[in-house]
């Protein structure tokens, strides 16, 4: 697989992500904080060596 493909693989999974935690408002209410840190950590995971790139 070619890197562009895959980083929009990883850019789509991010973002139908937060759409199914951000969709969902009565789970978003029941724990936001949950949902928001469940979130950052998948983010993180994904992203990590980008970020180590731009560190």
């Amino acid at each position: 697989m070619r890197p562009a493909l895959k980083q929009n693989a990883l850019l789509n999974s991010a973002s139908r992500f937060y759409g199914r935690s951000t969709g969902r408002v009565n789970s978003a209410k029941r724990s936001p904080k949950g949902r928001v840190n469940s979130a950052k950590r998948f983010l993180r995971k994904r992203f990590r060596s980008i970020n180590w790139n731009l560190r």
